[in-house]
């Protein structure tokens, strides 16, 4: 299992919104879906936290899963609409 924090996420609730920050929450939790494979399963588990469980990946793999979605998110930035400037996750 990965426990997942989006670090800083009230800081930018509070910032720019519970609105932009649900819609953050939504591409957070469709872009670690899109990361792992079919039996697995991620689920919200707190305020900006998430849960992956991997029943079939063994350790080594699952430290391989949780680095790659680490470093995805790592050079990631959203933009909104509205605005110009991109904000890092």
């Amino acid at each position: 299992m990965l426990l997942i924090d989006i670090d800083h996420f009230k800081k930018f609730n509070d910032q720019h919104g519970h609105l932009i920050g649900d819609e953050v929450l939504k591409y957070v939790a469709k872009s670690i879906k899109a990361a792992i494979r079919g039996k697995d399963f991620v689920a919200r588990f707190g305020g900006e936290e998430f849960a992956v469980l991997l029943p079939n990946t063994p350790l080594n793999g699952a430290a391989v899963v949780a680095e790659s979605i680490r470093q995805f998110f790592a050079k990631t930035y959203i933009k909104s609409v509205s605005q110009q400037t991109p904000w890092e996750l």
